[in-house]
């Protein structure tokens, strides 16, 4: 990844836009791999694999071209794959395919009647970020419409995306730059798809709010490079610098690589501490102020740990600490088919007992039945939920408040607040 790219990545835009120093503290990084993002990596692969039918991948069972990524296992026992940015020794799993099958059946459902389709698309915005160059991603769908673009990204993990997010502004402003010649779409739709999640998260902005966006994107741009040359030339001591340039918070600094030594964290650790020197006799309004630097508390201790542990499987000592082997993982058959055969034709176990049968979920269910919309009705009858547990929330939470207070039998009464 070139240094023009690291400036301007659309994956951290919203880290850049909410604190343009974090970009000169880690653009020297190297880049890290581990298991979650080549577990994305594989599943992104696959997708745009069945989505674009050029594999050419065969189901022995049928004879047929595999088209979809739930039939990929049975051309590929082993869970081999050739994905050329992943380790051949990860393989793809029955779960992975479920995931990218989830994306790849909302893909193209979306693409329906579309003009055309670009599948892991790169995309360029020099011009939206007002750079010379360098400005570019890849996004993973981008379907054209005489009046939308579709801008689709797929998420593989579990940590909830919102698609109001400027990674996905971001592509759709590359959208309408690299493919102006036939992009003259007048609304821009965005998309998050997190199979994990069971969650699909939709935005549409006009053309003219993505281009109010792209004012934001080019201030963010220049004060990222400011932030840079005055680290690299400074005229102001590193105090200044970090109070002018690092701005923390939950949202930038959950995936920033600075965060375990971040300078700006440091002071807010070091005010949290003082803050919270004796809790219980704290006046409510500077409770609340301790707890604004809590998620940011939490995240840095999270990064300790992570360093640590880093530094320790790298044979480096870190005083008092040691790796340790953890719990072992879930026991599992080493050939399924093998242990099937000798309970049941060797052993003559019977099916409830060689097997654990259970009706299938309601969310399985609506997948289903859910464009028979008569049968759904009658089955959507017999669905309960839950409410969640009460949890803290800042007051721009957009969920209703809700109040907690004792009732007649003393038990705990949850009610919505009105008004």
């Amino acid at each position: 990844m070139t240094t023009h790219s690291r400036l301007d990545s659309p994956s951290k835009a919203d880290q850049m836009e909410e604190c343009p120093g974090s970009v000169a503290l880690t653009m020297h990084l190297p880049d890290t791999r581990s298991a979650a993002s080549d577990q994305g990596t594989l599943c992104h692969w696959l997708s745009a694999e069945v989505l674009s039918g050029t594999h050419g991948w065969i189901n022995p069972a049928t004879g047929a071209f595999i088209t979809d990524a739930t039939e990929y296992l049975d051309a590929f026992l082993d869970g081999s794959h050739d994905c050329p940015d992943v380790s051949p020794d990860l393989k793809v799993t029955q779960e992975l395919c479920e995931i990218a099958q989830y994306y790849v059946d909302y893909v193209r459902r979306e693409a329906v009647g579309a003009d055309l389709m670009y599948l892991e698309a790169r995309v360029v915005m020099n011009e939206a970020l007002g750079v010379e160059s360098g400005a570019e991603g890849t996004a993973d769908a981008l379907i054209f419409f005489p009046d939308m673009v579709k801008v689709i990204d797929l998420k593989a993990g579990f940590t909830p995306v919102s698609a109001d997010t400027s990674q996905l502004k971001r592509y759709a402003l590359g959208a309408r730059e690299t493919f102006g010649h036939m992009c003259d779409a007048e609304q821009f739709k965005l998309v998050i798809v997190q199979p994990k999640l069971d969650y699909i998260g939709e935005v549409v902005l006009t053309s003219a709010e993505l281009d109010g966006y792209a004012t934001v994107a080019k201030e963010s741009a220049r004060d990222v490079r400011q932030a840079i040359q005055e680290s690299e030339n400074p005229c102001m001591s590193d105090d200044e610098w970090a109070a002018t340039w690092l701005h923390p918070g939950e949202k930038q600094c959950r995936w920033c690589k600075a965060k375990a030594w971040c300078p700006a964290l440091t002071k807010a650790s070091e005010e949290f501490v003082e803050a919270t020197a004796d809790v219980p006799s704290m006046e409510a309004e500077a409770l609340a102020k301790a707890m604004d630097l809590t998620p940011l508390m939490e995240i840095r201790a999270k990064a300790v740990r992570a360093e640590v542990e880093g530094r320790l499987v790298k044979d480096e000592k870190v005083p008092g600490y040691k790796l340790v082997q953890g719990r072992k993982g879930a026991r599992a058959w080493s050939d399924e088919a093998a242990a099937e055969a000798l309970m049941r034709q060797k052993f003559r176990l019977k099916v409830e007992e060689a097997y654990d049968l259970k009706l299938i979920s309601p969310t399985k269910a609506e997948k289903i039945l859910g464009e028979q919309p008569k049968r759904w009705a009658q089955l959507e009858k017999l669905i309960t939920q839950s409410d969640g547990k009460p949890s803290v929330a800042p007051e721009s939470d957009k969920r209703p408040a809700i109040s907690v207070a004792p009732n007649a039998d003393g038990m705990e009464e949850i009610t919505d607040l009105v008004g």
